[in-house]
C-alpha cells in the first residue's frame, strides 16, 4: 500500500482541479447566496442584514471592488495551491504542472471579468438615472416614467435596470425618496391588479355543479 504522500504526489494534478472547483465553488455560492439576501432587502426597502447581503452590496457599488475581491480569490487559490504541494513534500512539484495552475488561474480571472463587466454596466446606469433624476424638475414624474416603461415591457424588460432602481430607492436624499415611492407605489398598484384578476376569474368560473343552488 501507497504512503499518502506518495497517493498525494501520484493525483496532484486531479487534487489542483479539485481545490479550484472547490474554491471557485465557495466563491459562487457566496455570491448567489449575498444576491439573493441583498436583493430580498432592497425589494424590502431595508438596509442590507447579513453579511453576504452587505458583502454583495459592496461587490456592485464599484467596478474596482469586484476586482479587489477577486484579486483576493487569486491569492486564496493560489495560496491554497502551493499549500498542496508542501502537503505533497515538495514544492517543486508544481513545476511541470504550472500550464495547469495557470490555465485555472486563467479560468478563475475570466470570471471575475465577467463580473466587472456587469457590474460596470450597473454602476453606469445608476449614474445615468441617478444624473437624470437630480436634473429633473420633477422627480417622481421622471421615476414614474422609467418605472412604467420597465413594467410595460414585462417579462422582456432588462432587471438589471430593476435592480438600479432598486439601489436607487436605497439613497436618502430626494432622489432615493422619490424613487422609493414611485416603487412602493407601482407594487400595490401591481397587487390591486392581482387581485383584481383573481376575483374576474373567480366570477367568470361560477359556482361548481357539485355546489348546486344551494336549495335541496
Amino acid at each position: 500500500m501507497q504512503p499518502p504522500i506518495e497517493v498525494i504526489r501520484s493525483m496532484f494534478s486531479f487534487l489542483i482541479v479539485i481545490n479550484a472547483l472547490f474554491l471557485q465553488g465557495v466563491w459562487i455560492f457566496i455570491g448567489r447566496k449575498g444576491q439573493q439576501e441583498y436583493i430580498d432587502d432592497l425589494t424590502n426597502f431595508r438596509a442590507p442584514q447579513s453579511a453576504f447581503s452587505r458583502l454583495y452590496g459592496w461587490r456592485v457599488s464599484k467596478t474596482s471592488n469586484v476586482l479587489a475581491e477577486g484579486l483576493v480569490f487569486e491569492a486564496i487559490l493560489i495560496a491554497a495551491i502551493i499549500g498542496l504541494g508542501v502537503l505533497a513534500g515538495d514544492v517543486f512539484i508544481l513545476g511541470p504542472l504550472i500550464p495547469l495552475v495557470a490555465l485555472v488561474v486563467i479560468m478563475s480571472m475570466i470570471s471575475i471579468g465577467q463580473i466587472a463587466r456587469r457590474v460596470s454596466f450597473i454602476t453606469q446606469e445608476e449614474d445615468r438615472i441617478t444624473n437624470l433624476l437630480k436634473n429633473s424638475e420633477f422627480k417622481i414624474e421622471e421615476a414614474k416614467n422609467i418605472v412604467d416603461d420597465l413594467s410595460n415591457q414585462g417579462q422582456f424588460a432588462d432587471g438589471r435596470i430593476w435592480f438600479v432602481m432598486f439601489r436607487i430607492s436605497a439613497r436618502q436624499d430626494p432622489i432615493g425618496w422619490a424613487v422609493r415611492d414611485v416603487l412602493i407605489e407601482k407594487g400595490k398598484k401591481m397587487v390591486r391588479q392581482m387581485q383584481a384578476e383573481a376575483t374576474r376569474k373567480l366570477s367568470e368560473d361560477g359556482p361548481s355543479p357539485s355546489e348546486g343552488s344551494g336549495i335541496e
